[in-house]
């Protein structure tokens, strides 16, 4: 049969339906069952060693920000296929393996479960306001085939809003329409809703197509908790 050959891998999110807990979820497949081990290189990197395994896939380095694993590398070796983890936090895992969910299935996964618990008490009590911009008859700046900013900040306002409620923030939206709003109505609801964090949503436009990037702008209102959070969102 010969030694198990590592086919995938890729991380997503996992909510545990029994437990509530969110997990970072690492997923390797290959032909037949395999193990692996697991070492700290340093407190925020990991090595994941596939001992008596084959890399059939193309060795790969995948962004995955999603808050704790900021990427991971997958090497051929030698001596044996390796993954390295970059974790934003220490955190703890746990290791299973699960068979294919059918007959015609004949994969087998390594799932390696790494514990976001950390995330939720950070988010904990916390509201925040997400402005997206434009909206009405303010369409803001006009991309190829009408794309328009107003409609592109509602759609990432919309995403954003779900990520954060479940990492278990509590969020308000200033517009989930296309509506128009003052910039005094708009700093109203951060202000009366007392909000730890308002964050204005823009894509910004630039006729030098040689330009290109993210920006972050912030108030020098409480200018160094405004520049922190900036950095981290630029990060």
């Amino acid at each position: 049969m010969g030694y198990p050959r590592i086919t995938n891998a890729w991380v997503t999110k996992f909510v545990d339906s029994i437990t509530g807990c969110t997990m970072s979820r690492l997923v390797v497949e290959a032909t037949s069952s395999f193990t692996c081990s697991i070492h700290k290189v340093s407190c925020n990197k990991l090595q994941i060693s596939f001992t008596n395994s084959i890399l059939i896939m193309a060795p790969d380095e995948i962004y995955v920000n999603d808050g704790l694993i900021n990427r991971i590398e997958i090497v051929a070796g030698p001596p044996y296929p390796l993954i390295f983890v970059d974790l934003e936090h220490p955190t703890s895992w746990i290791i299973k393996e699960t068979l294919g969910s059918s007959k015609n299935d004949s994969i087998v996964r390594l799932v390696i479960d790494f514990d976001r618990n950390f995330i939720k008490e950070i988010f904990k009590d916390r509201l925040i306001v997400i402005d997206p911009g434009h909206g009405g008859s303010d369409f803001g700046a006009c991309g190829p085939v009408n794309l328009l900013e107003k409609q592109v900040t509602l759609d990432i306002s919309r995403l954003l809003a779900y990520q954060l409620r479940q990492e278990g923030a509590a969020v308000i939206m200033t517009r989930t329409s296309d509506e128009n709003l003052t910039q005094k109505t708009r700093f109203e609801y951060g202000k009366s809703t007392l909000a730890d964090a308002f964050i204005s949503i823009h894509t910004f436009s630039s006729k030098n197509l040689s330009i290109s990037g993210s920006r972050i702008l912030y108030t020098k209102n409480k200018e160094n908790e405004s520049k922190i959070l900036a950095e981290l969102i630029q990060n």
